[in-house]
C-alpha cells in the first residue's frame, strides 16, 4: 500500500509541529524560517518500495538532489541581526568559487539526507546572505549513526526521520565550512510527498520544512 499525503495535509501537519522561537535574555539568534517547494532528484530517483515501512534502504547510491530556488520567511534575531523579510534559497551552486550540493539516500519512508543552503536577500529587513546546512539527526548516543557517502560534512543521521540539526549563519560562508565555531544552531522539521515518477522511482516531491534557531 502507497501512503500519498496532500500538499495541504502536509503544510498543516508540519505548522502543526513547528516552534515559533523566543528570545531569551541576551540571546544572539532567536531565529525562525519557513518554505515549500519541489525537490528534483538528480541521480535517478529513490526506490518507491513496498511496503515501505518494512524496507531496507533499496539503493546503494546517494542522490543529489535541488529544491531550485526556494523562496522562504524568515523573521527574528539572527547572530545579532535582525531579520524580516524573504529569502532565495538554493541547494546546490558554489560560494567563493567552490561548489556545494546536497545528497540524499534511501527511500521515502527510510532515508539519511543533508541539505546545504545559500539563501539570498529578496525583500525586507535582513543581512544579504543566510547560509547553512542542516541533517536528519539521531539524538541518541547508542544508535548507530552513518554519514551521507560523499558529504564532506561527517554529520550523524538517523534514517526516515522528517526533524533536523545544523547551523546558520548571516554570512556568505561556504555550507561545508559552518559549524558550532562561526554558526548558531538550528532545529528544524520537514517531509516531502511523492509528486512525480520514473516507473519504481520518486523522481520529485513537494518539500515543505521550518527551522529554528534560539542561542
Amino acid at each position: 500500500m502507497r501512503v500519498r499525503m496532500t500538499r495541504a495535509a502536509l503544510l498543516a501537519a508540519l505548522a502543526a509541529m513547528a516552534i515559533i522561537a523566543t528570545s531569551p535574555a541576551g540571546a544572539a539568534s532567536a531565529y525562525h524560517m519557513n518554505g515549500q517547494g519541489t525537490i528534483t532528484m538528480q541521480g535517478g530517483g529513490l526506490p518507491a518500495c513496498a511496503p515501505v515501512i518494512a524496507q531496507g534502504d533499496c539503493t546503494t547510491s546517494d542522490q543529489t538532489f535541488s529544491w531550485g530556488d526556494l523562496t522562504v520567511q524568515g523573521v527574528g534575531l539572527l547572530q545579532d541581526a535582525q531579520v524580516a523579510g524573504q529569502y532565495k534559497c538554493k541547494s546546490e551552486g558554489n560560494v567563493g568559487g567552490v561548489g556545494f550540493v546536497s545528497k540524499i539516500r534511501g527511500n521515502a519512508s527510510n532515508f539519511e539526507l543533508t541539505f546545504n543552503f545559500q539563501c539570498t536577500n529578496l525583500s525586507g529587513v535582513g543581512p544579504a546572505f543566510i547560509n547553512g546546512w542542516f541533517s536528519n539527526v539521531n539524538g541518541s548516543a547508542t544508535a548507530p549513526y552513518r554519514s551521507v557517502a560523499g558529504h564532506p560534512h561527517p554529520t550523524p543521521v538517523e534514517k526516515g526521520v522528517f526533524t533536523f540539526k545544523g547551523f546558520f549563519t548571516k554570512t556568505n560562508t561556504h555550507p561545508y565550512s559552518i559549524n558550532a565555531s562561526n554558526g548558531d544552531g538550528m532545529s528544524c522539521v520537514g517531509g516531502f510527498a511523492p509528486s512525480g515518477f520514473n516507473g519504481l522511482k520518486i523522481t520529485s516531491a513537494a518539500f515543505a520544512g521550518a527551522c529554528t534557531a534560539a542561542e
